[in-house]
């Protein structure tokens, strides 16, 4: 250490020298030195803060919330999937995923600001303050229906019992305009909210008649309950007079109704 400081007295003593001689009399260099003194420090102070802002933000790491749907539903799996993918190539950004009742609720938790992300159906009446990131997968219309309920076809619902997902999920939401294009009120029928699994367990106890449910094919709960000999998809037809209320709605080459729902948004 004395070695070093004896040097490094040496080399600032020569290279004073060496300005003094550059400049002329000392007293000129004394003034030029004042002057720029303030200078030279203020740019090394600014570098080093800017120095400091840049390695945080490097290494800052960002939390995020997506609200998705159901634990059960295809919207949360993908959340996880995104979540994991995300943390694998973007170790700065950890997705949390958060489990909510639908697109309503979805929608209400960013424009409350209690989330950053939000998987919403497609036709959701945005505010300025959202925007759409990407469109992701398209679903599909099930109505599945007990083998011994005699229900073939939409209208068949009169008098049924039927069982639909959580209020403010898309499909408890799309249920209604689909029903009151075949004709049918609220009280043709007895409509009971649950949640996926408890839908799944009465139609199979037979409890429910039928339930409905929109969903991206593949879903390993729906699978499951179309293998089980007690159920039948029930066709959903007249895709195009259904294009009316809900423009959103395709038909699939199989004859079923497939509902372009599914986008990411987030706070502008």
């Amino acid at each position: 250490m004395a070695i070093s400081n004896t040097l490094c007295k040496i080399f600032c003593s020569t290279f004073a020298n060496s300005i003094f001689t550059s400049f002329g009399p000392i007293p000129q260099f004394e003034m030029k030195y004042k002057l720029a003194l303030p200078i030279i420090l203020l740019s090394m102070f600014m570098t080093g803060v800017f120095a400091v802002q840049w390695f945080r933000n490097h290494n800052r790491v960002h939390y995020l919330t997506l609200a998705t749907g159901d634990k059960n539903g295809q919207d949360y799996a993908f959340g996880q999937a995104l979540a994991k993918v995300v943390a694998k190539h973007c170790p700065q950004i950890q997705i949390e995923v958060l489990a909510t009742k639908g697109s309503l609720e979805n929608l209400e938790l960013l424009e409350e600001k209690k989330v950053q992300l939000a998987i919403l159906k497609r036709d959701t009446t945005l505010t300025p303050s959202t925007k759409a990131i990407s469109f992701l997968f398209p679903e599909m219309f099930h109505l599945i229906a007990h083998q011994k309920s005699g229900i073939g076809k939409v209208s068949d619902l009169k008098g049924k019992r039927i069982a639909l997902m959580p209020k403010g999920s898309s499909s408890y939401a799309l249920f209604w305009p689909l029903s009151q294009h075949y004709g049918l009120t609220e009280t043709d029928f007895q409509a009971v909210s649950l949640l996926p699994e408890q839908a799944h367990a009465a139609l199979l106890q037979g409890k429910v008649d039928a339930l409905f449910r929109v969903i991206a094919l593949g879903n390993p709960a729906v699978s499951q309950l179309l293998q089980n000999s007690q159920t039948q998809l029930v066709p959903i037809g007249q895709g195009a007079a259904l294009q009316l209320f809900q423009p959103t709605l395709e038909t699939s080459g199989s004859g079923f109704l497939r509902y372009e729902k599914t986008t990411v948004h987030a706070r502008r």
